[in-house]
């Protein structure tokens, strides 16, 4: 064959040489397949592509370099399979498609997106079928990689200079050109050049994933960035507007000044939202609206269980000295949240309430959860500036009601404490015990040791009772050297028992004056209720006559009132 696969001419003759070349070679390949294309010794593809034995072929599924021709000559498609069917590139082999026209070799194509080469005839079906379906792989199957070869038998057809000019192929050749080194040459640097694309295409996609992801990282870092300076802004604004509620508050000389001022900051820290300070009453049983801003307040009451609230939201209250209390706030809205006013001690003093605007339709996104969450903070933050404000207001104006010498409540306090105490025994049916000391000889002991020994002693009694009370407890002094205790919850037993623990106390006091030991002695009467009385000005008026009883029988006495049921 001389190493030439086609030979110039009218296409009948090439058709009548070919028959003879690939019968000559059909033949000489059944001797030995290397002698089919035999060129000189210097094969330089004999390390990258190489016939193997097939009994050492992978199986097509296993990947294979895919190359399709697309002739109308049946005798193309055999030399094209008897020169490179047998050969491997890259330790893989190649798979033949053959097509017969263009239309089929665009159906083949979509069937095989990957191919790698196309052996593509000018002249098949028509003139132009071959740049035709150039035309479509390139525009409008948008296939950019796979290589394409022109092989025509009439150059004329399509002159190599418009056609390379004009189409998107990579290489054209006549067929008389072709010989069997030539076309395995442009198979290897076709594949190699493929195999560059692919991986330079890979490598892209690789890039523009990595672009984007890092874009779209640095997207969301820029908003967290962008979501944390506007809480930090609003955290400063916060800040300021405490430090100002601050200076206005410490301007007012009554309680009923500072509401207006608490709901005017609640207003501009929470513009979009609403809310109400309610308050409770000199019972500590009801709460009253002292302000609000936004929507018109919700009526709100303590209640002492969940249950049997049809309408509105529950919020549970946490009290040191009570059983659990609920706030019941008739509000439709579903989303509110409450922060309770306390003492130092815990007491309760008030409830701020807010109500959220409704959810946005992108409530789900975790940053307005976590500006509610921040909402939550900043009403925390001014409820507990405020609780502790009202509480050192509230102490200015108790100095009324502590006793200067002892430190206990007055006798106007404990008025009041009787009062809050009566509503809270008939509203929860619970025990109160009363207990009443006296110091005895209370004049004789100022005379014996003097006025300032006299006072000593009356500190170190109201000491006394105060360290050894629980905090619920309420201790007087109420008059002289007449000291009164109040026990919430106290049965008439445990206050008999905790007067004698008391008394017992008082007795082993160890008090000097100048050197000097000074001895005294106390009376003690006690009632409790309802063993004493329905009220609780009865039941306080028995344990007056049990200390009464107690002095008569000399002093230095413990008497519980009688009548008790």
């Amino acid at each position: 064959m001389n190493g030439t696969l086609y030979a110039t001419g009218p296409k009948d003759e090439i058709g009548s040489f070919l028959e003879r070349d690939i019968a000559g070679a059909l033949a000489a390949a059944n001797l030995n397949d290397e002698l089919l294309f035999h060129e000189p010794p210097d094969h330089n593809h004999e390390q990258e592509l190489s016939p193997d034995d097939e009994s050492e072929h992978p199986s097509k599924d296993a990947g294979t370099w895919k190359i399709l021709v697309v002739d109308d000559e049946e005798d193309v498609h055999l030399v094209t399979h008897l020169v490179l069917e047998n050969e491997r590139f890259e330790d893989k082999p190649l798979q033949i498609l053959d097509a017969y026209s263009a239309e089929e070799g665009q159906r083949m194509l979509q069937e095989h997106p990957d191919t790698a080469l196309i052996l593509l005839d000018v002249v098949m079906e028509t003139s132009s079928a071959g740049l035709d379906l150039v035309q479509s792989i390139r525009t409008e199957m948008r296939n950019q990689f796979v290589r394409i070869i022109l092989r025509t038998g009439q150059p004329g057809q399509a002159p190599e200079r418009n056609v390379v000019v004009t189409y998107d192929i990579n290489d054209y050749k006549t067929k008389t050109e072709l010989t069997s080194d030539r076309l395995f040459t442009i198979v290897v640097s076709s594949l190699r050049a493929y195999k560059t694309l692919k991986t330079i295409a890979a490598h892209t996609d690789e890039l523009e994933h990595q672009v984007r992801a890092r874009s779209k990282e640095l997207e969301t870092q820029t908003q967290q960035l962008k979501h944390t300076e506007d809480l930090l802004c609003w955290q400063l604004q916060e800040l300021s507007l405490l430090n100002q509620m601050s200076k206005v508050l410490h301007r007012c000389h009554t309680e009923k000044e500072t509401y207006r001022i608490v709901t005017e900051t609640c207003k501009q820290m929470l513009p979009t939202d609403s809310g109400c300070l309610y308050m409770l009453d000199a019972n500590q049983t009801n709460l009253h609206v002292a302000d609000a801003w936004g929507d018109p307040p919700p009526p709100a009451q303590l209640v002492e269980t969940c249950w049997d609230q049809n309408e509105g939201h529950i919020y549970p209250i946490e009290h040191p000295h009570l059983d659990a209390l609920y706030l019941h706030i008739k509000s439709s809205s579903d989303e509110g949240y409450i922060c309770t006013l306390r003492n130092d001690n815990g007491e309760i003093l008030g409830v701020l309430y807010i109500s959220f605007t409704q959810e946005p339709p992108e409530a789900g996104d975790p940053r307005y959860r976590q500006q509610v969450e921040t909402k939550r903070l900043v009403v925390s933050n001014l409820a507990e500036h405020y609780g502790l404000f009202l509480t050192n207001l509230r102490l200015r104006g108790e100095y009324s009601f502590r006793d200067p010498l002892t430190g206990l409540y007055t006798r106007k306090y404990l008025e009041a404490s009787l009062q809050r105490e009566e509503h809270r025994l008939k509203r929860r049916n619970a025990p109160l015990g009363i207990m009443i000391f006296d110091i005895d000889h209370l004049k004789i002991l100022n005379t014996t040791y003097g006025y300032e020994a006299g006072n000593m002693v009356l500190k170190e009694v109201g000491h006394c009772l105060q360290n050894n009370v629980r905090q619920e407890d309420i201790a007087c002094r109420y008059a002289g050297g007449k000291f009164v205790l109040l026990l919430p919850d106290a049965s008439l037993e445990n206050t008999h028992k905790r007067a004698c623990e008391l008394w017992q106390k008082l007795k082993h006091l160890d008090l000097t004056s100048q050197g000097q030991p000074i001895s005294f002695t106390t009376s003690v009467g006690i009632a409790a209720f309802p063993n004493h009385g329905t009220e609780i000005p009865q039941v306080k008026t028995a344990a007056e006559d049990a200390i009464a009883q107690a002095k008569v029988q000399g002093g230095d006495q413990l008497s519980q009132a009688k009548g008790a049921e």
